[in-house]
């Protein structure tokens, strides 16, 4: 092995320790790294009388699919494929994952906090659920709700969905119905 291999391997070595450090630092365990990030160290390049090694680094993170509602541009939710990545049992508290959950996303003034779920989603992967209903007037908008998939380890949000409709609201008395409803029992 030449001097300048053994240069780019003990740069790749240094960032790649770098970065698991940080992984670490935030409570994510970094194993297996390439899961991550990679690194690719370029050749050595003289500098005055020395060398360096330049290291591209970047992330690797799942893909992520963004939905819109209807004919429209709203944002209807997003989800990370690797949902429950790196694999966890843990289960986070409530009020960490509510927290957690409201961080990630803006949250309409009309929301009200529904209930905090907990889900196996595959052996050895749990998710946290919280989910808001939507309230107009102190009575619930039927079908109207945010739902935020947290991971419980690294407490960041992996799956959004959001059905918020425009209302149409009366701004007056209802108008008086034709005709009595009437039905095939009802006697004449």
């Amino acid at each position: 092995m030449s001097d300048g291999d053994a240069r780019v391997r003990r740069a790749e070595a240094l960032v790649r320790d770098l970065l698991r450090r940080r992984l670490v630092a935030a409570a994510i365990d970094p194993e297996p790294l390439e899961r991550y990030v990679e690194c690719r160290a370029g050749a050595p390049k003289p500098i005055g009388d020395g060398s360096e090694v330049a290291v591209a680094t970047w992330r690797h993170w799942s893909d992520v699919e963004e939905r819109s509602s209807g004919g429209d541009d709203e944002l209807a939710g997003w989800r990370i494929h690797r949902l429950a990545d790196p694999p966890c049992d843990a289960t986070l508290a409530d009020d960490l994952a509510v927290g957690a959950a409201a961080l990630a996303v803006e949250l309409p003034a009309d929301a009200r906090l529904a209930q905090v779920t907990h889900l196996t989603v595959g052996p050895g992967r749990r998710l946290a659920r919280v989910e808001w209903h939507r309230y107009h007037d102190g009575i619930r908008v039927a079908g109207d709700q945010l739902v935020v998939y947290v991971h419980p380890e690294t407490k960041q949000a992996v799956q959004c969905l959001r059905r918020w409709r425009a209302l149409r609201l009366s701004t007056g008395p209802l108008p008086p119905l034709a005709a009595e409803p009437r039905f095939e029992n009802d006697p004449e």
